[in-house]
């Protein structure tokens, strides 16, 4: 059996291995399958598939592209050990024939170990014993993972995502979207809180087995805290989708994660009260993408027909009184202020869609080469039903 891997690296620290599993996108939205915040990398960079039984990667009209071998090209076939480039950011295709009864976890961290040695994530001494019994026990010790079975917590960490740290990296900040949870398979993580002078207010520190994330993961919300490695440290992504089935399908498991979910939020809360550290005034807005469908409401023009337009959108922010988007292909003439509108808003999240009429309050380029152009839009006439979704997802008061 072949297993194929994409692993790079972000600046000088942090390393990372993905198993390839299906289709897979790699931009700096979080939309995509792979999220690497960089500059030089487009909010939608470049798509990775398998044809015919051969990994392609292809630009997705980014702007710096896919450069291999220092030319630019559109499209490419991968084989092992081929490297690209996407923006300042190196990636390394790697093919590994594993048994058909192998451990597809233990390869993953293998393959980490091997291209982030410079991380020292695991001492000489720990590495062929980790790999094998002590990987297991900590995959094993995790808390919302007792209630499964061997098949069951492998097929969910076959699909995880190895990152390694050094010591003192920034794994995640406070406001940050996302909603991956993180797991400690080696090292210590840090979790804390700055104020507004700087000053930070230490949390917790988490070892192996360790989980953080789980507040996001199950509200919607930006990142409630910041945390940072304090030895080199190895960490195991869970993503959205693959915990999202898990929780449907495991009860046990949704219990467990509100249970760590209410405890943290209540030990925030009280070791702010210990020091005096005050909440800072959070807009109730998420800045989150999310597809929004437009259409102007019918108008008369000077010739006395009907017009009706729509457009598909990208909402850049959302809260409970009004949104803004991206509407591509669009000139801001065309979104007057005082304009009606009706939107189609997809929460994603479980929460489905939501449907209101809205006013155009201002719009304005956002991208000159695209013609693409940002539309703020108050909403007006949204039912009690819809109004309940939207402010859920908000809000964070519907958990999943």
């Amino acid at each position: 059996m072949t297993n194929c891997y994409l692993s790079f690296q972000i600046g000088i620290a942090k390393n990372t291995v993905y198993r390839l599993l299906g289709p897979t996108t790699i931009g700096r939205g979080s939309d995509n399958t792979i999220t690497v915040p960089v500059p030089s990398v487009s909010r939608n960079h470049a798509k990775v598939t398998l044809k015919g039984g051969t990994w392609i990667v292809e630009d997705l009209k980014s702007a710096n592209g896919i450069v291999i071998e220092g030319k630019r090209v559109d499209k490419s076939a991968l084989r092992a050990n081929d490297t690209f480039k996407l923006g300042e950011v190196e990636f390394n295709f790697i093919e590994s024939e594993t048994p058909e009864d192998s451990d597809n976890l233990t390869e993953t961290v293998e393959i980490l170990s091997a291209s982030a040695a410079d991380l020292d994530i695991l001492a000489e001494k720990e590495k062929e014993e980790f790999w094998t019994e002590r990987l297991q026990d900590v995959i094993s010790a995790i808390p919302f993972l007792f209630s499964l079975d061997t098949v069951e917590r492998n097929k969910l960490t076959d699909t995880a995502t190895l990152h390694g740290f050094k010591a003192g990296e920034m794994i995640i900040r406070r406001g940050d979207l996302g909603r991956s949870i993180y797991v400690v398979l080696n090292g210590r993580v840090r979790v804390f809180l700055r104020d507004q002078h700087g000053s930070e207010l230490e949390l917790d520190i988490l070892g192996e087995s360790k989980f953080f994330g789980e507040i996001s993961f199950l509200t919607g919300k930006p990142r409630s805290a910041c945390v940072a490695a304090t030895d080199s440290t190895m960490v195991m992504e869970l993503s959205y989708t693959p915990m999202r089935k898990l929780v449907q399908e495991n009860p046990a498991v949704k219990k467990v994660l509100l249970e760590y979910y209410h405890d943290r939020l209540e030990n925030i809360k009280a070791k702010r009260s210990e020091i005096g550290m005050k909440e800072r005034r959070r807009d109730p807005r998420v800045n989150e993408q999310l597809p929004v469908l437009i259409i102007m409401m019918p108008s008369t023009t000077p010739t006395d027909q009907v017009k009706s337009r729509s457009w598909k959108a990208d909402s850049v922010n959302i809260s409970k009184n009004g949104i803004l988007v991206k509407v591509p292909k669009a000139e801001p003439e065309e979104f007057q202020p005082n304009d009606q509108v009706l939107l189609e808003i997809d929460l994603e999240a479980d929460l489905g869609k939501v449907r209101t009429g809205g006013i155009v309050r201002r719009s304005m380029l956002y991208e000159t080469e695209k013609r693409t152009t940002l539309v703020g839009i108050k909403f007006v006439g949204m039912t009690d039903t819809d109004s309940k979704k939207l402010n859920n997802f908000v809000c964070g008061e519907t958990l999943i």
